[in-house]
């Protein structure tokens, strides 16, 4: 079966004093940009299409949703949040009005709706604050390609961002494994033939050693000498070398290094700070591009690229504040650029495209999505996994550059680190598997209690006030829901039947009655209050803002972190009258502190800091920047924190004083904790493994 979902017109056009560019799914006004989601912005080019005549709610059904079957709040949901995007008051709309029983109208008092002059296709939205992403000037030596292949690369890429975006589900590919050992396999990369596979692998006591094999054979050979670790390997485009990230035991930093598989010599091309989780490629004349962390306060991935013959690392890109940077860089030689993933929000990430030649970077998604993973699906073509995009099921997919197609190559579970031949027909990729379950632990006895048992994967643990229930989030039931337990474990009970997105960051109400959860659809959060009897669920906000972070005062009124780009808000709510308080801004999360203020982590600065209502922020506590922002609390008159490897400390905010609590064994890295008599909950990962597969044909 083939579905197609086409957009409306994504040229762009002016409504009134607004600015509306649809490839980009922005609005405009003077300085003020709003960001709208693609179903919104959908909305938004349907009624501008036809302006003056009222949509029914039918029509709006068909072109949205191909005719699928939605309710009628699905419809009401995407009014409203235009119209927060417009700030247009329902009761007195200005901008769109709803015609009882008949549908929709954009009202003539907005202005007429005209085609406004179009900006050039292939420049990123940058931040006139900063210098994002604008080449330096030693880049301008070697961006020299010529003006042709320039033009050649600027209509691919617009072609695959302002055509209509067409969706097709083909039956899926078989996965088959390449690799069955107890232990890791990641990492891998084909060469341009499809014949050979590198990757990392743990299966001997020299750390993460790289390995180099024939995709159809099963013995693989060393590359790295023992000593050294392997990462991100990546095949020249000959096939006669491998690229990848080398860490030398005991020395800070790493090195950017070229071996051959054959005679295995090896050489040190540049020095890198942490590009282990970034990605390499391989990119003509260019040299090696590689993501890095690099050494700047924000510790952003950016890209960067290594010439062969040696020599500094160049910086490519700048990402802007609120980005969690620049990784999995791919080189399309058809076009003289590379496509990479940028962290633009939360879990949230989207395609962008350096022009070789011009050094402009450009945004080719626009999926509000977790996009786990891409590679080059031959010429024209990506190869992208991701979690949720679309409302479906994890899957990886082929977005063709030329016409936005994109085509559904299989589904069945979470696609990591992508590789493929040079025409797209082999493809290899990480099939991890692991699962954790929620833990207490006392410091004391250094003892850990196991509280639930499954095979599937449990955290964010939340007790009530009384400290008589549990809330957590879990998957056995199939799909991230939100249970409810006794503090021991027993008595589970699932609270919520969520058919799409997940719920996450979990808040107990004063009363016990009820718990405020972050809901994430397709990248997107909201907040929702979940009847704890009943499962009732309660819509708390309806923005195209992210509000997360939810947590109740004494008084009962809600507070959370409302995010919009790099703005991060704390935002007080008076539940009975649903009037809204800006308390604070550059806030990532708070937790009420005693005699007032809160306790709260910062973006992209190190520790958790007091903010009261007079005075700068005073830091408190250590914590790293890069941790999981639900990794600590405040209970029972101190901070308690635990980092992704695992190091529980706990704070007295009075003194200063940290008492290192040791560090908890398989401690997930985004585990969350809660805190009850002393003794910590947080979930513990039971398994983790991973393997590679290839797709059969």
């Amino acid at each position: 079966m083939t579905l197609e979902l086409t957009t409306p017109t994504l040229a762009p056009f002016a409504l009134g004093e607004w600015t509306v560019a649809p490839d980009r799914n922005e609005i405009r006004r003077g300085g003020e940009m709003v960001r709208l989601e693609p179903l919104s912005m959908r909305l938004l080019c349907l009624l501008a299409e036809n302006a003056g005549r009222t949509v029914s709610r039918a029509e709006i059904i068909h072109r949205l949703w191909d005719g699928r079957a939605v309710t009628d709040d699905a419809v009401g949901r995407q009014i409203a949040k235009l119209r927060e995007a417009f700030r247009d008051d329902a009761r007195r709309p200005a901008v769109i009005q709803t015609v009882p029983k008949v549908g929709v109208l954009l009202l003539p008092a907005v202005g007429p709706v005209t085609r406004a002059r179009p900006e050039p296709p292939a420049v990123a939205d940058v931040p006139s604050a900063s210098a994002s992403d604008q080449p330096s000037r030693p880049q301008r030596s070697w961006l020299l390609f010529g003006g042709g292949l320039a033009a050649a690369g600027a209509a691919l890429v617009l072609a695959a961002v302002l055509l209509p975006q067409r969706l097709t589900l083909a039956e899926d590919a078989a996965e088959l494994p390449v690799t069955a050992l107890v232990g890791v396999e990641q990492h891998p990369a084909l060469s341009p033939n499809g014949a050979m596979l590198a990757y990392v692998s743990d299966a001997e006591p020299h750390g993460f050693g790289l390995y180099g094999r024939r995709l159809a054979e099963d013995d693989a050979a060393r590359l790295t000498t023992p000593g050294f670790d392997g990462c991100k390997p990546a095949w020249s485009p000959e096939g006669d070398r491998i690229a990848f990230v080398r860490h030398v035991h005991g020395k800070a930093g790493c090195e950017i290094a070229v071996v051959s598989p054959v005679s295995l010599q090896t050489r040190v091309i540049a020095r890198c700070q942490d590009a282990r989780g970034g990605g390499l490629a391989w990119a003509g004349p260019a040299g090696l591009v590689f993501a890095d962390r690099g050494d700047s306060r924000s510790r952003r991935f950016r890209l960067y690229r290594a010439p062969l013959e040696g020599g500094a690392p160049i910086p490519l890109t700048n990402p802007p504040a609120g980005s969690s940077g620049d990784t999995r860089p791919v080189y399309a030689p058809e076009s003289w650029a590379i496509y990479f993933l940028r962290g633009v929000s939360g879990d949230v990430s989207e395609v962008f495209r350096l022009d070789l030649v011009t050094g402009r970077v450009s945004q080719v998604t626009q999926e509000r999505s977790a996009l786990l993973g891409l590679s080059s699906g031959g010429p024209g073509r990506l190869l992208i996994s991701a979690y949720n995009r679309a409302d479906l099921p994890p899957a990886l997919w082929s977005l063709n550059l030329r016409d936005g197609r994109w085509m559904r190559r299989a589904t069945g579970g979470e696609y990591w680190n992508i590789t493929s031949s040079a025409d797209g027909r082999v493809v290899v990729f990480e099939r991890p598997r692991s699962r954790f379950a929620l833990v207490s632990y006392d410091p004391v006895s250094k003892q850990a209690t196991r509280l639930t048992r499954t095979n599937q994967r449990e955290w964010f643990p939340a007790l009530s006030p009384r400290g008589d229930r549990l809330a957590f989030i879990s998957s056995r039931s199939g799909a991230q829901q939100v249970w409810l337990a006794r503090p021991d474990g027993s008595g589970l009970k699932q609270l919520t039947f969520l058919e799409r997105g997940y719920p996450e960051e979990l808040a107990w109400a004063p009363h016990g009655r009820s718990v405020v959860m972050s809901w994430g659809v397709r990248g997107q959060y909201d907040l929702v209050q979940v009847d704890t009897q009943s499962g009732a669920l309660t819509e708390l906000s309806r923005t195209a803002q992210d509000e997360q972070n939810p947590f109740f005062a004494a008084d009962g009124a809600l507070f959370f972190t409302r995010k919009t780009g790099a703005d991060h808000r704390l935002v007080r709510r008076d539940l009975a009258t649903g009037q809204e308080q800006v308390v604070a801004q550059g806030v990532l999360r708070a937790i009420p502190a005693e005699a007032g203020g809160f306790y709260v982590t910062r973006p992209e600065q190190e520790g958790i800091w007091r903010l009261t209502g007079t005075g700068a922020p005073t830091r408190v506590a250590p914590f790293p920047a890069l941790a999981p922002a639900r990794n600590w609390t405040y209970r029972e008159g101190a901070i308690w924190t635990l980092t992704s490897g695992g190091a529980l400390t706990r704070t007295d905010p009075s003194t200063g004083r940290t008492q290192s609590l040791g560090v908890l064994e398989n401690a997930f890295g985004s585990s969350g904790l809660d805190v009850r008599n002393g003794k910590v909950i947080y979930a513990q990962q039971d398994e983790f493994d991973i393997d590679l597969y290839r797709l059969g044909r």
